[in-house]
């Protein structure tokens, strides 16, 4: 009787040891993460244009960073602050 206990109380001791815990247990599911969705960074209401590479005038950096990022194969650069010439759509 006193060897089942003993093993009783080394199994649950050692199974305590080894669970992870739930902040381990949700870095398995991000270990290759390297950056946070786009939902997920939202932009500030701030009117700071800027011309984007595809001649559209965005409302700020971070908006040109989010069409990057919703947009696969994008790849908007700015080349100005400021908006796009005249004539050019804006975004």
């Amino acid at each position: 009787m006193k060897l089942a206990a003993f093993l009783s109380i080394a199994a649950i001791a050692t199974m305590s040891t080894t669970t992870a815990t739930p902040t381990q247990r949700n870095m398995i599911f991000v270990s290759g993460y390297t950056e946070a969705p786009c939902a997920d960074t939202p932009c500030l209401p701030e009117h700071a244009p800027v011309c984007g590479s595809n001649s559209v005038t965005y409302e700020n950096e971070c908006e040109l960073d989010q069409a990057n990022c919703n947009n696969a194969g994008l790849n908007v650069t700015q080349v100005s602050y400021g908006a796009c010439p005249c004539g050019i759509q804006n975004e």
